[in-house]
């Protein structure tokens, strides 16, 4: 467990309590997001996708994943926290609202071995001109949010029920054929599939 002593909360209950907060829908999401950027593999670049939740937007979550080169190990994993603790805190940057980041760093899939690191990052204290500018120096030299071809905002809401449900409608739906179809409608039209075949001229 989570030492609180004192009322204080050390950063892997925030995480943990931060992904309670989201509902189920937007927790499908986060792992729908976090196993696209496992699945990208680069050689020698590092990918991230980021998501924002709330309505105004007051929690990030990173997801990066850094190819491992020839340094090192423990070398890759300081550059890859750094890097993660990096994009944690330039999301303030582009949106003021946000009130804390949660950030996940691993090797891709195709790396075939991997270690992971979690982050907590609150961003609820004014940032300092100071910090702003050590954090742009950073940016700079990390290549974190920088402006290049490799950078895309997406947006939009996310479906609780990701296939359409058509009530009322005979037959399967026209987008997803085979959903929500039952024993005997297969039957049915694999037995219309068989007469189509018979009747077509040879």
């Amino acid at each position: 467990m989570a030492d609180t002593r004192g009322g204080r909360l050390y950063g892997h209950e925030r995480i943990v309590r931060a992904l309670a907060a989201e509902n189920r829908v937007s927790r499908r999401n986060l792992v729908e997001n976090w196993k696209a950027a496992l699945h990208r593999s680069d050689p020698g670049k590092k990918f991230v996708r980021i998501v924002m939740t709330g309505r105004p937007p007051n929690r990030g979550w990173v997801f990066l994943t850094v190819p491992k080169g020839n340094e090192p190990y423990e070398d890759y994993r300081e550059l890859r926290s750094t890097i993660l603790g990096t994009y944690c805190s330039a999301i303030k940057l582009t949106m003021p609202t946000l009130q804390e980041a949660v950030g996940i760093a691993s090797e891709p899939f195709a790396d075939g071995e991997a270690s992971r690191d979690f982050m907590y990052v609150d961003l609820r204290e004014e940032m300092s001109e100071e910090a702003r500018a050590a954090l742009q120096e950073l940016m700079v030299e990390l290549d974190v949010l920088q402006s290049n071809p490799d950078v895309y905002l997406f947006k939009g809401l996310v479906k609780e029920f990701p296939m359409p449900v058509h009530f009322g409608q005979a037959g399967p739906s026209p987008s997803y054929p085979n959903a929500f179809m039952g024993r005997a409608e297969r039957r049915r039209m694999e037995r219309d599939a068989r007469k189509a075949a018979k009747s077509k001229p040879r």
